[in-house]
């Protein structure tokens, strides 16, 4: 059994650039991560992975997929102001009833 700081020595025979494919596949999924943080499917994902080459960079692919994306996250944050204010009032209402104060906090 080898120690953990012998795994990291170059073993004699192995294949050039196996590291550099190891790395490669950690940005691909570094990509993958961000992309689904910012509420990418999984069929934009694979889209971006397809346009990711060392001979292509993504620039142009990106921004088509980032403007489609732009109004949904607009649209999800102009959902989330409202929710937010009509949580504020409510916090703040003094209604005797449930119907007196859905009355006055309903959009």
């Amino acid at each position: 059994m080898r120690l953990a700081t012998e795994r990291s020595a170059p073993v004699p025979g192995a294949l050039p650039g196996l590291r550099r494919g190891r790395e490669s596949r950690g940005r691909r999924l570094q990509v993958v991560v961000l992309a689904k943080q910012l509420g990418f499917s999984l069929a934009e994902i694979r889209v971006i992975l397809s346009g990711i080459s060392a001979k292509s960079p993504p620039p142009q692919l990106w921004r088509e997929l980032a403007a489609r994306k732009l109004p949904e996250v607009e649209g999800t944050l102009n959902q989330a102001k409202a929710m937010k204010r009509i949580l504020e009032t409510g916090m703040r209402c003094k209604c005797l009833t449930l119907e007196d104060c859905l009355a006055a906090i309903a959009p």
